[in-house]
């Protein structure tokens, strides 16, 4: 287990010797539909239901959950993933966790069903990601966004702004900078998702998108390209889509609004959506 081998490296001085699991990339949740990990992509919808794991914590602490025999900030320090599932049924998780044992706290995290793993982690080495991602498409229950990514959030959960766009991103800056330009022009976020600029993650733009031109409260979108041609054009209202991005021409042809800087991003988003009667 990833905190044992932690705990009797601070012991030792020495640093564990640490594989991954090959018994985990052989397959995990199934049922009797056939189902894949493209059916995860919902998992991405958060909202004012999806509270952190703090929450989960104090509500386990009020029914008597029993403890690992620590706490952090008066909520409890369970001694597994597994536990923690058991006990306070997290509907999210986060990683935080170093580099080189990055990998193996995802694939507990799959290996647990939890629905929704954010890997924050910058530097996981490739081939454990190529393992993580062989482990994500052998299952239907665990979504993948990240790593080295910024996270994501329902601003409506947390009362910022109204929300009409969704916003996603692989840069961390690019997407606090679309954040604030879109609040900056009284339009709000429905949805923001730091994707992460790893050659390997859980979640891309169009997985995104989907969730975006599905949604009914989002109006607008910030990032995107071919995928919109099939999927937002032949819609009987096209969503307006506005980003920054080289591929002009690929992306007008999209009916995508071109911003020559992040900075207008906001200002030009909101002159399309006028113009559309979304506001």
């Amino acid at each position: 287990m990833f905190a044992s081998s932690v705990a009797r490296s601070l012991r030792t001085g020495k640093l564990p010797e640490f594989r991954l699991r090959q018994s985990r990339c052989a397959g995990f949740a199934t049922s009797a539909a056939r189902r894949s990990y493209e059916d995860t992509v919902k998992n991405l919808r958060i909202n004012k239901d999806t509270p952190p794991g703090t929450f989960h914590a104090g509500q386990a602490i009020a029914y008597g959950t029993n403890k690992a025999g620590q706490t952090h900030l008066d909520k409890p320090v369970f001694g597994s993933v597994k536990d923690a599932v058991q006990q306070a049924s997290p509907d999210a998780t986060a990683i935080y966790v170093p580099p080189p044992f990055a990998a193996d706290a995802i694939l507990e995290a799959i290996e647990n069903e939890i629905g929704l793993i954010v890997a924050i982690t910058e530097g996981i080495p490739q081939q454990d990601m190529v393992r993580v991602v062989q482990a994500l498409k052998t299952q239907s229950k665990s979504r993948l966004v990240g790593p080295n990514c910024p996270g994501i959030i329902a601003p409506d959960a947390c009362k910022i702004a109204f929300g009409k766009i969704g916003i996603v991103s692989r840069s961390g800056t690019l997407t606090y900078e679309a954040v604030n330009q879109t609040t900056q022009a009284g339009l709000g976020q429905t949805l923001c998702v730091g994707i992460g600029g790893d050659p390997f993650n859980g979640t891309n733009f169009i997985d995104c998108l989907k969730v975006f031109l599905a949604d009914e409260a989002t109006e607008g979108i910030e990032q995107a390209a071919e995928f919109l041609i099939q999927h937002n054009l032949t819609r009987e209202k096209p969503k307006p889509v506005g980003t920054a991005q080289d591929k002009i021409k690929a992306l007008e042809k999209a009916n995508v609004l071109v911003s020559q800087s992040p900075a207008q991003m906001g200002v030009l988003m909101r002159k399309r959506m006028v113009e559309e009667g979304l506001i």
